[in-house]
């Protein structure tokens, strides 16, 4: 868990490092390009294969295009508004909103006291950044923009509905498998909009940053 929460912190911030040089789109592009580039000797080498039936390639596209596709492009553009330590606070309420859909939709996954003293606690948080236009941004002259939080709650909203489908629809698949059909999904779920909408100039790119 601790291994999970540093790389996933670290990501944050280097996302916002990189969104200095490259444009949102474009970035979240590269970061799905490179995952699924990184699964295909891993599949090749522990001989998996993507599932043949059409309704489960559906569902880990779906699950895929909700869990990262837009998600990814939100959290990278509301950190044009926001800095990296507001966005982990917003996407610390992944776990809560979560916990609330299975609570409806999950039989077997209820809601107890715990996951509701931490729903209010962390929505409460929330709630503090926005009435006080918190951004974190250090830099002067940088104006609170509800932009940057509306586009975290609803990268996180999405994220949390994606996780409870997938509870749903991919519980029996392997993980592996899933996990790499659904960086290709998003990968090209996010094309599109990253050739059309967005544009990268290399000579703005620096290995230093």
């Amino acid at each position: 868990i601790l291994l999970t929460a540093l790389a996933f912190g670290s990501s944050i911030v280097m996302t916002r490092l990189g969104l200095t040089e490259i444009p949102p789109l474009t970035l979240a592009l590269l970061r799905l390009g490179l995952a699924t580039l990184l699964f295909v000797p891993i599949l090749i080498l522990l001989q998996k294969k993507l599932p043949s039936n059409p309704r489960t390639l559906a569902d880990i596209a779906i699950v895929r295009v909700a869990t990262t596709g837009w998600p990814l492009i939100a959290f990278t553009i509301s950190l044009k508004f926001i800095s990296s330590a507001v966005l982990t606070i917003f996407i610390a309420l992944i776990p809560l909103f979560t916990a609330i859909m299975a609570h409806l939709w999950l039989a077997q996954e209820k809601l107890n006291p715990t996951k509701l003293a931490g729903l209010v606690v962390g929505l409460t948080g929330v709630i503090f950044l926005l009435l006080t236009r918190t951004t974190g941004i250090a830099e002067a002259g940088t104006a609170f923009n509800p932009q940057g939080p509306l586009l975290a709650l609803a990268g996180v909203f999405v994220a949390a509905a994606s996780g409870v489908y997938a509870r749903l629809r991919l519980a029996q698949a392997d993980f592996i498998v899933v996990t790499a059909g659904q960086m290709l999904a998003g990968f090209l779920s996010v094309l599109p909009f990253a050739v059309t909408l967005s544009s990268l100039n290399l000579a703005n790119v620096s290995w230093r940053g």
